[in-house]
C-alpha cells in the first residue's frame, strides 16, 4: 500500500494526501495514483467520515 500522510487542520479535520510518484498503479494504463482524503467528524454524531479521492 501507499502512506496517505494526514495533518491535523484548524477546524478539528485532517487532510491529507500521498506524496509524489511513488505509488506505483497499471490501473487503465497508469503508472502510478494519488490519493487525497479528509476525516472529519460529523457535528450530528460521533462517527468520523471520510471523502476520498484517487486520481
Amino acid at each position: 500500500g501507499c502512506a496517505l500522510v494526514l495533518r491535523r487542520q484548524p477546524d478539528g479535520s485532517f487532510q491529507g494526501s500521498t506524496s509524489g510518484t511513488g505509488c506505483e498503479s497499471t490501473l487503465h494504463g497508469a503508472r502510478y495514483a494519488t490519493s487525497e482524503a479528509t476525516i472529519w467528524r460529523s457535528p450530528r454524531s460521533r462517527h468520523l467520515r471520510l471523502r476520498q479521492a484517487t486520481r
